[in-house]
């Protein structure tokens, strides 16, 4: 399979689980407090690398699928890709601006941090190879791997410490300082259990 194939069923797959966890899964209030506490005294990385989960009420949630579809479409249909109707973050990713793409979204979070698809686009860019961005390719990687892996607890987290300080953090430096859980793949997983 050519890499750029590769790499958009790859994305697919990641943005329907990274939109599952974000959409059905919550994070203990008790443990995202520790965490925010630690954050907001300077802590050089999280008490815990561990955070338990339950299964939020299951219900429906639309268009849950639609982004993986159209990376898959894309996958298919190089020439298929209608990129005047793409959001500006992925525009900028599938073109290979990784920095622009970046910068976009965290742009939106503070406006629209609750929904799945920003912290969707901005795991994707963060993980997406960037030829000019070696030097942060580090806190870049594990930000994106700890938005694609435990995108409830990042994003419980920023909302904790926005409410608590009244400006949103840069979610960046939050997510890299979080970390992915030890055992993480490259694919995050669907939880089998209540907790993860």
């Amino acid at each position: 399979m050519p890499d750029d194939l590769a790499l958009l069923a790859r994305e697919a797959v990641i943005a329907h689980r990274l939109g599952w966890r974000a959409h059905y899964l919550r994070p203990s209030a008790g443990q995202i407090a520790e965490l925010a506490e630690a954050w907001l005294s300077g802590a050089a990385g999280p008490p815990r690398r561990h955070v338990d989960t339950v299964l939020r009420e299951v219900r429906p949630a639309p268009g849950l699928t639609e982004y993986g579809d159209r990376l898959r479409r894309a996958a298919c249909d190089p020439g298929g890709i209608s990129w005047s109707t793409l959001h500006p973050v992925d525009h900028a990713r599938l073109s290979g601006e990784t920095g622009t793409a970046c910068r976009l979204a965290v742009d939106r979070l503070p406006r629209e941090w609750e929904q799945p698809w920003p912290w969707i686009r901005l795991g994707l860019a963060l993980l997406r190879p960037s030829p000019t961005a070696a030097a942060e390719d580090g806190d870049r990687t594990a930000a994106g791997r700890a938005i694609t892996h435990r995108p409830e607890v990042v994003r419980a987290l920023y909302a904790q410490v926005t409410e608590a300080t009244g400006k949103a953090p840069d979610p960046v430096r939050l997510a890299a300082w979080t970390g992915a859980p030890d055992h993480a793949g490259d694919i995050p997983p669907l939880p089998l259990t209540g907790t993860v």
